[in-house]
């Protein structure tokens, strides 16, 4: 039950927080597995093309645009401020500033909150906000051994032959094997299946609930043979990117759009990384509810991150544990997720998860649900390496 109709923020800016701020739109390029339809291309590239897609759809001036904010988690040297180079080529003027911001799985969710804060704080109406990212073109480099060789190769040359000699001295053909990106955790060492599979045993997930949700008879793909998370209950590689256009309530009305969501509130969560390394979703919905008064039975449309199947049910089952809510002093459990609301578009296992564009699409996917099935709130979860994780609440534009 909706217990105020009052829409609080829990980021208060003295200056501007009465300013209301909405999502006016969004797009995102069709998610496709690596080294497909986008092998030819960088994920400089890919943002580039979301970024000029989502000013034809929305018509928009690009000399009014204030800022612009791009979130990616695999970055190439050459385009280390991959916001600022696809805005330039996306025909933004050179006069408008953009930054890149990393966050792994929710880096353009950091983007989308950057730019609301941005707006709050009265820095600017109108915001771009978004993400790429590209599996198809990962740095691979050398090892650090052959890599402080190379770094001293310019003096070395200037002695000949004997000096070329002498950078391959101490180097091992194991040392000249190319290094491709790790996939495990630099902390914990553990890739994410791994936390997923042990999760899913914390709250009682089994194979057969992962498959129900996904489908069945896959082989284990990170914990053999007896792991629970297979090739079809896990996210795969994803190229992709994705935008979203941000504004003050003030700008888009002054503009003549109709705004799809407000964005009411936000959170950014950290927990073990040992342990929960993707319960992120839980802590991060409690703290959204709370902050707005609310409760589940007042959400009517849910955008939940799906890394695994099991990672999701298990931020489900943990949701609606009162042991779990007992054992971290919460006084009552965050509440149960109504699955019948949850991802009815598709979610990051059928559609895929590029990394840095997933919040951008999540945000979306939950602004134009809430148009179309004329709920009031949805709930927005991820969670993200390192025990990261982020939860935002928004409310549907009706005016």
């Amino acid at each position: 039950m909706l217990r105020s109709t009052a829409t609080p923020l829990s980021r208060a800016f003295s200056s501007a927080a009465k300013k209301n701020i909405v999502v006016v739109d969004g797009i995102r390029l069709p998610f496709a597995m690596q080294s497909t339809i986008y092998k030819d291309l960088l994920a400089v590239d890919l943002q580039r093309h979301a970024l000029k897609a989502l000013l034809t759809k929305t018509a928009l001036d690009p000399a009014l645009i204030d800022y612009v904010l791009c979130g990616t988690v695999i970055q190439e040297t050459k385009t280390s401020n991959i916001a600022r180079e696809a805005s330039m080529g996306a025909g933004i003027p050179l006069s408008v500033p953009s930054h890149t911001v990393t966050q792994a799985c929710i880096s353009s969710s950091v983007a989308i909150c950057t730019a609301a804060e941005k707006i709050l704080a009265g820095q600017a109406d109108i915001v771009v906000a978004g993400g790429v990212e590209t599996f198809s073109d990962v740095p691979i480099r050398f090892s650090r051994k052959v890599r402080q060789k190379l770094i001293g190769a310019p003096k070395a040359m200037k002695k000949g032959p004997a000096g070329a000699l002498s950078l391959l001295k101490g180097l091992t053909l194991k040392d000249l094997a190319p290094e491709a990106p790790a996939i495990a955790n630099y902390t914990t060492g553990e890739v994410m299946g791994v936390s997923s599979d042990r999760l899913s045993q914390k709250f009682g997930v089994s194979r057969e609930e992962m498959d129900h949700f996904t489908v069945n008879k896959l082989n284990p793909a990170f914990v053999k043979p007896y792991g629970t998370h297979t090739a079809a209950n896990s996210s795969f590689l994803t190229d992709g990117a994705s935008a979203s256009l941000i504004m003050s309530e003030e700008k888009a009305l002054e503009l003549g759009y109709k705004p799809m969501a407000y964005i009411r509130d936000w959170a950014f969560v950290a927990c073990d990384p040992f342990e929960e390394l993707l319960l992120g979703p839980t802590y991060g919905a409690k703290k959204c509810l709370d902050a707005m008064n609310l409760d589940m039975k007042d959400i009517g449309v849910f955008e939940i991150h799906e890394a695994f199947a099991g990672q999701v049910l298990s931020n489900l089952n943990a949701m609606n544990s009162d042991k779990f809510a007992e054992e971290k002093g919460w006084g009552k459990k965050v509440g149960e997720v109504d699955q019948t609301k949850m991802n009815t578009k598709g979610g990051s296992l059928s559609l895929g998860h590029p990394f840095g564009a997933t919040g951008s699409r999540l945000v979306t996917t939950a602004s134009r649900r809430l148009q179309q099935e004329e709920e009031r709130f949805a709930l927005l979860a991820a969670c993200a390496d390192g025990g990261l994780g982020h939860a935002a609440i928004l409310e549907r534009y009706d005016n």
